[in-house]
């Protein structure tokens, strides 16, 4: 199964976003606290990540019912967006997005449930939520 890439570059340091300046006057303590918090932070957006969508981006409110049914399903559709697509490309897509085949089928049940993909004879596509202009 790919891995899906974290959100945080891996050599990210919260005291880099300093100024020399800055982190030169810095107590110990306050280096710690410093640290702390860019753990903090990594951990909330790893978190909301896994959870949601990428970077930990808030989910969009017409996405929010098929996400709690189904996690992924907001990435899986962002990921899948405008895209005719068979199940063996959904099942690719879920890949990349640590989905399984039986997440993948969880996902499209629930998206289909409120109407973001549709079944033409080519295949599945997203659609564009009812009252939201493209």
């Amino acid at each position: 199964m790919a891995r899906r890439p974290s959100p945080i570059p891996p050599d990210w340091n919260p005291l880099d976003s300093l100024s020399a300046e800055r982190h030169e006057r810095l107590t110990p303590e306050e280096r710690r606290t410093v640290a702390d918090l860019g753990a903090s932070i990594q951990r909330k957006t790893r978190e909301r990540s896994r959870v949601g969508l990428p970077g930990g981006a808030p989910c969009p409110p017409f996405l929010q019912r098929a996400e709690a049914s189904a996690p992924g399903a907001a990435r899986f559709y962002l990921a899948m967006d405008g895209e005719r697509f068979s199940m063996a490309r959904a099942v690719e897509a879920g890949a990349y997005l640590q989905l399984d085949a039986d997440a993948v089928a969880s996902v499209l049940d629930a998206l289909r449930g409120d109407e973001l993909i549709g079944d033409t004879p080519g295949g599945m596509v997203t659609l564009p939520p009812g009252g939201v202009p493209f």
